[in-house]
C-alpha cells in the first residue's frame, strides 16, 4: 500500500477514536462507558474531554464552596481591644471567591472542585485548605471553615415556582470546623 493510503486509514482511526471519546465518556454511568472508559479515560483527560452531562442534566450537580472565618492572633493571645468593631472581623470569606470568575469561568469551576477534593474529610482540610488560607492571611492564628452547598432547582421546579434563580436556590451550610494555623503558615 501507498504512504497515502496509510495516512488516511491512520488519520480516519484517530478520527474514530476521538469521537468515540467524545461520544461515550460524558455519560460515564452506562455500560458502553464502563466497558470502554479504560481505553478512552487517558486520552479525554489528557485533551480535558472528560466532563460528564451531570453539569448539564435537569437535576445538576449542587455547587459547593466555603466560608471561612479568619481567628486573628492577638484573638487568641487574648489581646483583643473592645474599641475594634467586632463586625469589621467576623464576615465570613468565600472561598474560592467570586471575583476569580473573570470572564472564563472554567478556571474558577477547577478551582472549585479542587477545593471540593481537598476538603473531603476533616483531615484533609486541615492539611490543604487551611494551611493555604493561613498563608494568605498573615494576621491569622486560626481559620474557621465550613461547606455551603447551594442545590440548585431542577427545571421542573423551576418552571412550577416562576421565582428567580437566586430565589429558588437552597443553602444549607455544614458545620464550622475550627483549625489553628499551622507554624510553618506563620509568617
Amino acid at each position: 500500500m501507498q504512504r497515502g493510503v496509510w495516512l488516511k486509514v491512520a488519520l480516519s482511526l484517530f478520527v474514530i477514536y476521538h469521537l468515540l471519546a467524545v461520544l461515550i465518556l460524558p455519560n460515564p454511568h452506562s455500560i458502553v462507558g464502563r466497558r470502554m472508559a479504560p481505553y478512552l479515560t487517558p486520552y479525554a483527560n489528557f485533551f480535558q474531554l472528560n466532563t460528564t452531562w451531570r453539569f448539564f442534566a435537569p437535576d445538576p450537580t449542587p455547587n459547593v464552596f466555603y466560608e471561612y472565618e479568619v481567628i486573628r492572633r492577638d484573638w487568641l493571645d487574648n489581646e483583643w481591644d473592645e474599641s475594634e468593631d467586632w463586625e469589621d472581623f467576623a464576615k465570613p470569606i468565600r472561598w474560592p471567591p467570586d471575583d476569580y470568575k473573570g470572564f472564563f469561568t472554567e478556571n474558577y469551576n477547577r478551582l472549585v472542585y479542587h477545593s471540593r477534593f481537598v476538603t473531603l474529610t476533616e483531615q484533609r482540610t486541615g492539611q490543604f485548605l487551611v494551611p493555604f488560607l493561613c498563608r494568605r492571611h498573615p494576621e491569622a492564628g486560626g481559620i474557621s471553615v465550613q461547606s455551603v452547598t447551594e442545590k440548585v432547582p431542577s427545571i421542573d421546579r423551576a418552571h412550577l415556582d416562576r421565582g428567580s434563580f437566586e430565589d429558588l436556590t437552597r443553602s444549607f451550610h455544614s458545620q464550622a470546623l475550627r483549625f489553628d494555623c499551622p507554624e510553618e503558615a506563620k509568617p
